[in-house]
């Protein structure tokens, strides 16, 4: 019964995984891998090569080969999967017909393709180092790839959209806003559009400047993973792209590579 089973209530995430974080307080390795709280095997915060499962911050502990994985709970039979949007478990019923296929449950899912997460890159996982801790000579050498293979959100996102717009029409104050590229978040596109919007719709005081391709004024200054070579990339404010981390030198949290700082 699809309605009924999406209705049911779940236990408390504690009570369904199987290897618990507090019998794992001990078991990360020196090389940062971390067991998973559904499988139990060990994996690193960052691939270590194109594809390899990783345990991302955001997923509580859960792998990304069980965040794809229909689980049984034992004590009521309930089929459950990880919602990647309520950071969850919900139930599989939930999903809707590509049960299967989609990372987020339906109540999460825009109806927009370009909606969903593509997971192009995700932000490095703490603690973040003053700089690129690798070999830097050989990661500058790396190519970036090209930016429309490095964005989450699909770039149509960007089309403007108007704050409190009369129907048929835009009003000439109306702010515009967009959805950051990386993020997802919608968010205005300059401070004084940003002053025109209430307080809850400000973006959390982030924008998203013309000239940055979409990226919001938080997500241009992380240091982002790309997920599948594990490549460690950051945006120049000059170059108006990605580059290598290792670009940055010793001032990592430069918002320049150090070519266009010279």
């Amino acid at each position: 019964d699809f309605e009924k089973s999406r209705k049911e209530k779940i236990p408390n995430f504690s009570h369904l995984l199987n290897y618990p974080p507090s019998h794992n307080n001990n078991a990360t390795t020196s090389n940062n891998h971390s067991p998973c709280v559904m499988c139990g095997k060990s994996y690193p915060p960052i691939p270590t090569r194109a594809n390899a499962p990783i345990i991302r911050p955001q997923n509580k502990g859960l792998c990304t080969i069980c965040i794809t994985t229909v689980f049984i709970v034992v004590m009521t039979q309930q089929q459950i999967k990880w919602c990647q949007q309520c950071n969850n478990f919900r139930p599989w019923a939930c999903f809707g017909p590509k049960g299967t296929t989609v990372p987020h449950c339906e109540s999460c899912h825009d109806p927009s393709p370009n909606c969903v997460n593509m997971k192009n890159c995700f932000p490095r996982p703490p603690p973040l180092p003053p700089m690129y801790c690798g070999d830097v000579d050989a990661e500058r050498r790396r190519p970036v790839p090209e930016f429309s293979l490095l964005i989450n959100y699909n770039t149509s996102l960007l089309s403007k959209t108007t704050a409190n717009s009369p129907p048929g029409g835009s009003a000439p104050d109306a702010a515009a806003q967009r959805r950051c590229v990386m993020c997802g978040t919608l968010r205005p596109t300059s401070k004084k559009q940003q002053q025109r919007l209430s307080p809850s719709d400000r973006g959390g005081g982030a924008i998203i400047p013309s000239q940055n391709k979409g990226l919001c004024t938080i997500c241009e200054v992380k240091v982002w993973v790309v997920a599948r070579d594990g490549m460690e990339i950051k945006w120049c404010r000059r170059c108006k792209n990605f580059r290598p981390w290792a670009d940055f030198g010793a001032t990592g949290g430069a918002t320049k590579c150090e070519p266009c700082r010279e």
